[in-house]
């Protein structure tokens, strides 16, 4: 309530002179006054239901008993219980005051000294809104924290946080559960009593410096349930005042991923020894068509020859291909000492072409990386040989070649001023078998191929591309791999 915009007193008063005679002195200290009188219970439990009151001045000495100064506090309370109730009489005892102050009366004033009256009367309405405003925040923080609660209780995975002395705040039943502690015994201690003991030194290091580094970090960690071995995954949550801490167990999901994963190889294994095996046959049944088509027959049989001859080189090329990239997949990595800005000088003079493909290095570092270098280069020529490939045709095709380090990766950029690729090319760019351009005169598995490598070797490759302008293909790899 604004006090300039009119303050709503509810006066208790039997004297009607006595009423004027306050409401006059506070419009001359300044206050707009909205003031009604009433000397009844009735007529005060009327007015008290009409409208909300900023404050309720009472007099000591009301003829009607059922008005008193007790009944109408608690009248007042029970329907506004933080309006300001003040106390203004011509005599009342201490003893009295004090005893009213304790049932709930805000203040006491005599009537000879009504100077004091205007400025009770301000702090007590200021002190009430911020009683309101207390008990809203107070609700509103109820409410948060049973959301929370609620929030967390529903959470299967182990969840608890700490408090920036790294002492535990909160600790649900799933964390119960989990370590057989209870939440009462959990709440309040410090984290390093509820690290288990047996825990991995390493992964006890590595969850500390995870709290220490106050930024979201997750590490993962084994650890021995009885007899058996379970896998976990921990998300740590800094705020400004504490920690969150989500510990969840995912042992079928990491044993369901080495099934897969083994599948796969078993997969590619097979693959690799099938296309190997047929690769022979069909190289000897291409050998045997192209010996047919020199022997004396007529035209039309030469001609089906040459078809078949045609569709059984096809057949040996995709051979070749697939067993390359399942080879790719199977074979481990070598860990060489690479230079880098000398292997992107070999490909700038094997491939640049003067005056016809021009090729430009940026090499912002000198430093040798850690990969393999067989398929680092086998990656890197597709990348080149594909700029060449599909060059634009009304200008000189330009491929620039830049490399940055920073702490634990480097990136590098193939960016091209070729022919570009549609949406919906670009979107299939990787895809094993995919021919986006009748260009394409291979089988489909350049861009496949290069993905493959860089992945195996713990990088990340993807490309930006626009009709008529040109492909940049942005390539990062781990420094040591």
């Amino acid at each position: 309530m604004n006090v300039d915009e009119g303050i709503r007193i509810l006066f208790i008063e039997d004297n009607e002179d006595d009423f004027l005679l306050i409401t006059r002195k506070l419009k001359q200290d300044n206050l707009k006054v909205l003031a009604q009188r009433v000397d009844s219970s009735e007529a005060l439990h009327k007015a008290l239901c009409a409208q909300h009151w900023d404050v309720v001045i009472s007099d000591n000495n009301v003829p009607d008993k059922k008005i008193s100064i007790a009944n109408s506090l608690m009248a007042t309370r029970k329907l506004n219980p933080n309006t300001p109730f003040i106390i203004v009489s011509g005599t009342i005892g201490e003893e009295s005051a004090v005893n009213y102050m304790r049932l709930g009366a805000n203040d006491y004033i005599l009537k000879d000294n009504l100077g004091r009256l205007a400025p009770s009367i301000k702090r007590e309405i200021n002190e009430s809104h911020l009683r309101l405003a207390k008990t809203a925040s107070e609700s509103r923080l109820k409410e948060s924290e049973s959301n929370f609660r609620h929030l967390a209780e529903s959470i299967t995975d182990m969840f608890f946080a700490i408090d920036k002395d790294y002492r535990c705040t909160y600790w649900n039943k799933a964390a119960e559960q989990l370590t057989r502690i209870p939440a009462r015994q959990a709440v309040g201690a410090h984290i390093f009593e509820l690290i288990p003991a047996k825990l991995d030194r390493l992964a006890r290091r590595a969850f500390i410096n995870s709290l220490l580094k106050k930024v979201p970090d997750h590490i993962e960690f084994d650890f021995k349930m009885g007899e058996q071995k379970r896998h976990f995954q921990t998300f740590v949550y800094p705020t400004a005042d504490l920690f969150s801490v989500i510990i969840r167990d995912i042992t079928e999901q990491k044993q369901t991923a080495n099934k897969l994963n083994l599948a796969n190889r078993e997969l590619e294994t097979f693959m690799y020894r099938v296309a190997h095996d047929i690769r022979g046959p069909v190289a000897s049944l291409a050998g045997l068509i192209e010996t047919v088509k020199h022997e004396p027959i007529n035209a039309v049989a030469q001609e089906y020859f040459t078809k078949a001859h045609e569709m059984v080189s096809k057949l040996e090329r995709s051979l070749r291909a697939l067993q390359v990239v399942t080879g790719i997949k199977l074979e481990d990595l070598r860990s060489d000492s690479i230079n880098l800005l000398g292997v992107l000088a070999q490909l700038q003079s094997k491939y640049q072409i003067e005056d016809e493909f021009v090729i430009t290095l940026n090499v912002d570092t000198t430093e040798d990386i850690k990969s393999d270098s067989t398929y680092l280069q086998m990656a890197f020529e597709q990348l080149v040989q594909n700029a060449y490939m599909f060059r634009h045709p009304a200008r000189k095709p330009e491929l620039i070649i830049t490399a940055m380090q920073s702490e634990k990766k480097i990136t590098l950029t193939f960016a091209d001023n070729g022919e570009g690729m549609a949406p919906e090319v670009l979107e299939n760019a990787f895809s094993m078998f995919y021919r986006g351009s009748s260009k394409s005169t291979g089988e489909g598995l350049g861009l496949y191929l290069t993905r493959t490598i860089i992945e195996k070797l713990g990088g990340t490759i993807h490309a930006k591309s626009e009709v008529g302008k040109g492909t940049v293909f942005t390539v990062a790899l781990p420094i040591n791999a």
